[in-house]
C-alpha cells in the first residue's frame, strides 16, 4: 500500500508544529496547464474523507478560536477549540456537489500549488494563522498545509478556501468560533 503521508492525524500534527512564515516556492508554473499538473492517484469523492483544520493566531485565550472539520460519507464533524480545549462542535450534512467540487478540483491539478507548497527556514512569525486540507481513502493521503503570514501566499490561500470554505456551508461558522475564522 503506497502512502503519500502517514494520514490526515499528521495534518493537524504539521499545523501544531509547522513554523516559518516565509514564502516559500512559488508553486508550480502558471503557464503549465492543470492537466498537466494532475496527481497521479485521483480519489473518488464518495470514497474519500476530507480533513479542513484552521489554527487561529496566538492570542489570549478568550479570543483563540480553530477547528477542524472532518467530512466523510456525506456527514461533517467541526469541532472548535480554544489551544485544545473544546469549545464548540456540531454535525452536519454536507452536500455531495460541494465534496465533489473539491475533490475534482484536487484531481484536475488546480489545487497543485497548494499541496506543493512547503514553508520557508524561519522562526516563524507573530500573528500567523494556518490553514490545512487532508484528502484520504484506504490507499492514499494527500495533505496540504499553509501559513499566512503578512500577506505571505495568498494566491495559494485564496485557492484553499475557495476550494475547501464550501465545505463550511453547512454550518454556522460565524457562531461556532464566535467570528473569529476570516480566509
Amino acid at each position: 500500500m503506497r502512502r503519500l503521508a502517514s494520514g490526515a492525524a499528521s495534518v493537524l500534527a504539521a499545523v501544531a508544529l509547522a513554523t516559518g512564515c516565509g514564502p516559500g516556492p512559488s508553486g508550480p508554473d502558471p503557464s503549465t496547464t492543470s492537466e498537466s499538473l494532475a496527481p497521479e492517484h485521483q480519489f473518488d469523492p464518495a470514497a474519500t474523507t476530507i480533513t479542513y483544520a484552521f489554527t487561529d493566531s496566538s492570542v489570549p485565550p478568550e479570543y483563540h478560536r480553530s477547528f477542524t472539520l472532518t467530512v466523510e460519507g456525506g456527514v461533517g464533524t467541526i469541532v472548535v477549540d480554544s489551544y485544545g480545549d473544546e469549545t464548540a462542535r456540531d454535525e452536519q450534512e454536507v452536500s455531495s456537489a460541494v465534496v465533489e467540487d473539491l475533490v475534482d478540483a484536487y484531481n484536475a491539478g488546480e489545487l497543485a500549488g497548494v499541496f506543493g507548497w512547503e514553508a520557508a527556514d524561519g522562526g516563524g512569525c507573530d500573528g500567523g494563522r494556518t490553514f490545512a486540507l487532508a484528502l484520504e481513502n484506504d490507499t492514499e493521503v494527500a495533505e496540504a498545509s499553509l501559513l499566512q503570514c503578512a500577506g505571505d501566499n495568498a494566491d495559494l490561500l485564496q485557492a484553499l478556501t475557495d476550494a475547501a470554505d464550501p465545505l463550511l456551508d453547512a454550518f454556522d461558522i460565524e457562531s461556532l468560533t464566535e467570528g473569529r475564522y476570516e480566509p
